[in-house]
């Protein structure tokens, strides 16, 4: 029996320093294949989340975190989604 497709998908990740602490109050953006811009500040553990609508075919979003002060590994990334939540987009911060 197949699982109905989702109507929306989740993508969430955490962001961290080098000793894998969490960083709160960074502000993360995702863009849309369509140029829509999301944002979402993470929390005091360092989390982030996003909701997008579900499609039958794939689509690129680009993820780009962003706090005075520090610079990120990776710098952004470009995550194509299928139809399954995505989980683990975590980035490292670290000052500069």
């Amino acid at each position: 029996m197949d699982k109905p497709t989702p109507t929306t998908i989740t993508i969430t990740g955490r962001v961290k320093d080098a000793s894998g602490n969490p960083i709160a109050n960074v502000v993360v953006v995702l863009i849309s294949p369509q140029a829509t811009v999301l944002a979402s500040t993470t929390d005091e553990q360092g989390n982030y989340s996003f909701t997008v609508a579900a499609s039958s075919a794939t689509r690129s979003y680009r993820i780009i975190p962003s706090k005075e002060g520090l610079i990120f590994e990776p710098v952004d990334r470009i995550q194509p989604l299928v139809g399954d939540d995505v989980k683990e987009l975590d980035f490292v911060g670290r000052h500069w």
